[in-house]
């Protein structure tokens, strides 16, 4: 019987400071008390967005004569030290760029959850502001 079920992509364990990371993110974002398992599946789905976002960054800041070599890198799901060392002995100010681009995360991720909330607000009010249709 097939699987049902979508198959998340492989990835590493979450490195110990990428999940301190995650989870403060989810703090600032006043994520209401849920369950461990919503939690860990939240974290996991950020893990994967944070992950696509900073592929992105760092394609952007590497040399073009690397890229292709980086690309095939990543394509083996190396270990986050592994990208790491590939990173400082290939990009010029990895560190640095890789510092704005969590912070940058962050913002969005903050932006976009403000902006779902405010929306979410407004749906209220509109509700609330309906007259009750009789039956």
């Amino acid at each position: 019987m097939p699987n049902s079920q979508q198959q998340a992509p492989e990835y590493a364990p979450i490195p110990p400071e990428v999940r301190a990371f995650l989870e403060d993110l989810l703090r600032e974002a006043n994520i209401p008390e849920i369950l461990p398992e919503q939690k860990e599946l939240m974290i996991e789905e950020l893990y994967v967005r944070l992950d696509q976002f900073l592929v992105a960054t760092i394609a952007q800041y590497m040399p073009e004569e690397k890229l292709e070599a980086f690309t095939k890198v990543v394509e083996t799901n190396p270990d986050p030290q592994e990208i790491q060392r590939y990173l400082q002995e290939n990009m010029p100010n990895a560190q640095d760029v890789l510092t704005v681009a969590f912070g940058k995360f962050r913002e969005l991720y903050l932006q976009g959850v403000s902006q779902a909330a405010q929306e979410q607000e407004k749906i209220q009010n509109q509700e609330e502001k309906k007259p009750e249709t009789k039956q």
